[in-house]
């Protein structure tokens, strides 16, 4: 399971957060912390779940069990937005 941004989303990365403009499906605008940016940023459809999520605790210096459960929370969040092919 990797996930991957929709190709048709708009976004763009403001200092560490991430400003998302879904015009297409929801026409809403989402606004990423610097945790959910990291995480947005490496949904390419080549990176899986745990592959992010070792990433995240590498970059944040946290335990591999948190990062795994934030990055879960995360795409989930995002899944939620309909911002993410199915995957």
């Amino acid at each position: 399971m990797n996930p991957k941004i929709k190709s048709n989303i708009s976004w763009q990365r403001i200092e560490d957060e991430v400003l998302i403009m879904d015009t297409a499906y929801q026409k809403k605008a989402h606004s990423l912390n610097s945790t959910a940016s990291f995480i947005w940023e490496h949904c390419n459809g080549t990176n899986s779940i745990e592959d992010i999520a070792k990433l995240l605790s590498d970059n944040y210096e946290t335990n591999l069990a948190e990062s795994t459960e934030d990055v879960k929370e995360v795409i989930n969040q995002l899944k939620s937005f309909d911002l993410l092919e199915s995957f």
